[in-house]
């Protein structure tokens, strides 16, 4: 055991290090005299012996300040598989998956498995797949039991990450013939809408949802008699 005494920039050590251990935050710039403590830190991560290095590949001893333990962010980053990108305008790091430290953009897909439904009502559920017009489409919304007082939806948490759906809307082979009203809402407010007759084939559609946080999906029948309809959607 042994004990380092320096002066060093608490900017640097803002941006720098992470706190490892509870201990004192500090939120302004400036410069201290502080006491440093080595003690020959180890780090393991899943019960295998890690050595923290730095870019040029020497060796980072992690160091006890004020009762807590400090490493380099950049280094820890490295240790729990994090990219670190430092922006020197608003003195902030970001630790993420993405290549430049921040998060990455979804890769899009089904809608169904990219951005399922957070909520629903009783007559929504998520489907393998549905016989539209004498054809198999996957990954869809089902809407059974619809009618003009029977209301269908869900709900979808899209972050605003996302640009277009396409997919298709039709009533399900062997449901009742009535025809119904899907609408596509963007945080409140509607997008598109297609109104599906009993004898309509399969309609392909296209939404906008370009900076869209919240949509909702909504599915009314035009008559009392119930029926089922579905959609098959991608979106990306």
């Amino acid at each position: 055991m042994f004990k380092k005494t320096k002066g060093f920039v608490m900017g640097f050590v803002c941006c720098l290090v992470i706190v490892a251990a509870a201990g004192t935050t500090f939120a302004s710039t400036g410069t201290v005299n502080a006491t440093l403590t080595f003690r020959d830190i180890k780090l393991v991560i899943d019960g295998a012996l890690f050595t923290p290095k730095d870019a040029a590949g020497n060796i980072v001893e992690p160091f006890i300040y004020n009762g807590a333990t400090y490493l380099p962010v950049r280094v820890l980053g490295e240790a729990i598989g994090k990219n670190i990108r430092w922006d020197g305008e608003s003195n902030t790091v970001f630790i993420s998956d993405g290549a430049d430290g921040t998060v990455p953009s979804p890769s899009g897909g089904a809608l169904t498995k990219a951005a399922p439904p957070y909520d629903k009502n009783y007559t929504a559920s998520v489907q393998e797949n549905a016989m539209m017009g004498g054809s198999i489409y996957y990954d869809v919304i089902r809407f059974q039991g619809v009618n003009s007082i029977a209301i269908g939806y869900t709900f979808h948490n899209l972050g605003g990450s996302y640009k277009k759906i396409t997919g298709y809307i039709g009533k399900v082979d062997g449901a009742y013939n009535t025809s119904a009203t899907i609408r596509f809402f963007g945080d409140g407010i509607l997008l598109e809408s297609w109104t599906i007759s009993g004898e309509d084939m399969p309609k392909p559609i296209t939404v906008d949802v370009t900076g869209v946080t919240q949509l909702k999906i909504e599915a009314i029948g035009s008559a009392l008699s119930s029926s089922t309809y579905a959609l098959s959607a991608t979106i990306e």
